[in-house]
């Protein structure tokens, strides 16, 4: 639709269509931690993190928004993004 601002690859309204399962295990932040680019979980637990927010969600839908969830968890609010390296295809 278009509605935001492109981002770098050109790409409107990528966030808030379903929360982004994650392959990190969850764990809550420490108060004096600040994310990192790309923070890895743990490497050990029950849960996954969710990122960003789903149609369902009370604004903002934001990146660095997360939930955890168990992994055999399915609902319409959730998907996965697939990612490849940029010239995988020769471009």
């Amino acid at each position: 639709m278009g509605t935001r601002r492109a981002n770098a690859f050109g790409l409107h309204d990528m966030l808030g269509n379903v929360w982004e399962w994650c392959a990190d295990v969850y764990a809550p932040y420490a108060a004096s931690d600040v994310p990192a680019v790309d923070p890895r979980g743990p490497a050990a637990g029950t849960t996954r993190v969710l990122r960003g927010g789903s149609w369902f969600s009370l604004p903002p839908a934001l990146p660095w928004t997360r939930a955890q969830e168990l992994p055999g968890h399915r609902s319409s609010c959730f998907g996965f993004r697939p990612a490849c390296k940029a010239n995988m295809f020769g471009t």
